[in-house]
């Protein structure tokens, strides 16, 4: 799939606007680092290519 170039300047906007902000970008963003992250946070900001299906929202993925 195309790249999402405005995502890589994403977390530093975030990041000024909302103190404390913790970014996992890449090779960073593991399953297991993304989980162990949300314990620790109210809000999660996912970017990401995603397929959404409507009538039958368990059939949503990644892609």
């Amino acid at each position: 799939m195309a790249d999402l170039p405005s995502v890589r300047a994403e977390p530093g906007h975030v990041a000024g606007a909302v103190p404390g902000t913790d970014t996992l970008v890449g090779p960073a963003a593991t399953p297991d680092a993304v989980l162990a992250g949300l314990g620790r946070y109210r809000w999660a900001r996912f970017a990401c290519h995603t397929t959404q299906h409507v009538a039958e929202p368990s059939r949503s993925a990644r892609t």
